[in-house]
């Protein structure tokens, strides 16, 4: 979990797979000036729901379906939160 939080959100540059720049935003990671995720929707809503079936997938897989995640909260700062419940 870890790994795939850091590799998804730790410095990186979140942008919607929607977004009508999302090719300058790509063109910059190639560059070397940034490292771009592209995803599908962005904002702590969407990364908390998209945390949370990262989280199930694994907690499922791990315990062979004994275990499943309930929610998912992310925070960025104390006014900008989410809590995703699957």
């Amino acid at each position: 979990m870890k790994k795939y939080l850091k590799e998804s959100f730790d410095h990186k540059h979140a942008v919607d797979k929607d977004d009508p720049e999302v090719k300058t935003f790509l063109k910059l990671e190639e560059q070397g000036l940034s490292e771009v995720r592209v995803m599908n929707g962005v904002g702590c809503e969407k990364f908390a729901e998209q945390a949370f079936h990262f989280a199930d997938d694994l907690v499922k897989k791990k315990t062979d379906g004994r275990c499943f995640a309930v929610s998912c909260e992310v925070r960025e700062h104390g006014a900008n939160s989410a809590i995703y419940e699957g």
